[in-house]
């Protein structure tokens, strides 16, 4: 089988990037697995025996999608290809129909969430879903929305979690003691984007009140991660009076030490397609505190290895913190429940088996239609 995938994160061009990592995987399972991104200058990078990414550049998001497109065009007349593969249902999911439809391939639809969902976003969506042969998502919250809302046939979905090496990380030596690092009798730890959609800022409002009502004990947040809010956010701290109790680390090479470190992982966002960083967290032991998105009620179960509260719900959100803190009983289930979760989580080979079911779906889907 050859794949061609069009997607939009360029850290593919990266050889020793994580996702050139995973992609030099799946090139592992089929004849050929090219992919094309937008970037800032045109490249090509070998990552290994048949497999290629390349980026395209152009002077805006629209010229970037011809450059893709006729580059897709390109390699589609030069190579055989059976399945094109989008990592994006918005605008080169679009293209991937066109390009589908006009040289008879099977179209695999990739889906981790729906960001930035506005009326034209979800006009598109619903028309390109509805053509995808194969449909893959990384959550059953996601298989549930597609078949409820958007009407896709079950048969064409694939469920695949985003694989985490829980062994490494179990096996990851901490590089230091969190509690001593930071003088602290208790650690929160979150780690994501700085952007809007982790409603980062609701971790802070909560903090604030956490400080508060607990005076006597010190009590810190360890923020990991950087994004076009950090700058709001560090202001947001000092406005709330907690700069002593939140520490912005930036990214980190080793986040097994934050993970094991701490007493809790938060996750506050608005919505997500899976939610890894819950995943590495019980992988290390740490339970996990979080809004009702991505992979919670399948991963992360309220009260058996975490808490979960309404998505935006502040004071739900206080009080899970606060339970988790004076509740000593409760920490001691949740992190037990954290260790039995994680033996539950898929392997790498099943992951990968999934991925190739994924791409037969859609080629057997378009013979099925020749």
């Amino acid at each position: 089988m050859n794949i061609l995938s069009l997607g939009l994160d360029q850290s593919i061009l990266n050889p020793d990037s994580s996702l050139a990592k995973r992609v030099k995987v799946y090139g592992d399972l089929v004849n050929s697995y090219t992919v094309i991104v937008p970037a800032e200058n045109d490249k090509q990078v070998e990552l290994g025996e048949n497999i290629f990414a390349y980026g395209v550049s152009g002077n805006n998001k629209i010229s970037k999608l011809k450059k893709i497109k006729e580059k897709a065009e390109k390699l589609l007349q030069e190579k055989e290809v059976d399945v094109i593969s989008i990592q994006d249902i918005y605008f080169l999911g679009l293209l991937g129909v066109k390009l589908a439809r006009k040289y008879n391939l099977g179209l695999e639809i990739q889906i981790h969430g729906f960001e930035k969902y506005n009326f034209v976003r979800k006009g598109i969506a619903r028309y390109v879903v509805k053509r995808a042969d194969s449909v893959r998502v990384v959550s059953m919250r996601l298989v549930d929305l597609l078949v409820k809302k958007f009407k896709v046939d079950p048969l064409k979905i694939t469920q695949v979690p985003i694989y985490v090496d829980c062994q490494s990380l179990q096996n990851k030596e901490v590089d230091f003691d969190l509690h001593k690092k930071y003088d602290a009798d208790f650690i929160f730890v979150s780690a994501q984007r700085l952007a809007p959609v982790k409603n980062v800022e609701l971790q802070l409002k909560a903090m604030a009140k956490i400080k508060e009502d607990n005076i006597d004990k010190k009590i810190k947040l360890i923020i990991v991660g950087d994004g076009e809010l950090k700058n709001d956010l560090v202001k947001l701290s000092e406005k709330l009076n907690i700069t002593d109790n939140v520490k912005f680390v930036g990214w980190q090479d080793n986040l097994a030490s934050y993970y094991k470190g701490a007493d809790a992982l938060l996750i506050s966002s608005k919505a997500e397609g899976w939610g890894m960083t819950a995943v590495e967290s019980l992988a290390c032991g740490t339970p996990v505190i979080m809004t009702n998105v991505g992979l919670a009620g399948e991963v992360v179960i309220n009260n058996i290895n975490g808490l979960v509260v309404p998505v935006g719900d502040e004071d739900r959100f206080i009080q899970a913190m606060k339970e988790f803190i004076n509740n000593k009983m409760l920490r001691k289930r949740l992190i037990q429940g954290a260790s039995e979760e994680i033996k539950n989580i898929l392997t790498r080979q099943e992951t990968l088996d999934k991925y190739k079911l994924s791409w037969d779906k859609a080629k057997k889907f378009v013979k099925y239609i020749k």
